[in-house]
């Protein structure tokens, strides 16, 4: 059993971006934005300092993923009906 769903746009799109954040805390759905790492390590605070300013531009795909992807939680217990509502959800958007 995964832990998480990861989600992750396609195409930058900051529009959709901010539906699929409005969405899930509407219905209550847990989420970090980026992956289980927090998206761009370069980009975090305890980095600051050590790495050079503009280093994380050179990872742009790296950057997408810190900007337009969503770690939504999962348990061994979540229900199918929750799983079909929260993709009716996204598909929605």
């Amino acid at each position: 059993c995964n832990y998480a769903f990861t989600l992750l746009l396609r195409e930058p799109d900051a529009g959709l971006c901010e539906r699929v954040m409005r969405g899930l805390r509407e219905h209550g759905v847990e989420f970090r934005r980026g992956m289980s790492g927090g998206g761009n390590q370069l980009r975090q605070p305890y980095l600051k300092g050590v790495v050079p300013d503009g280093e994380a531009l050179k990872f742009p795909k790296t950057d997408h993923v810190h900007f337009y992807g969503f770690y939504i939680g999962n348990y061994p217990g979540l229900e199918q009906k929750k799983i079909g509502a929260l993709c009716e959800l996204l598909n929605g958007l």
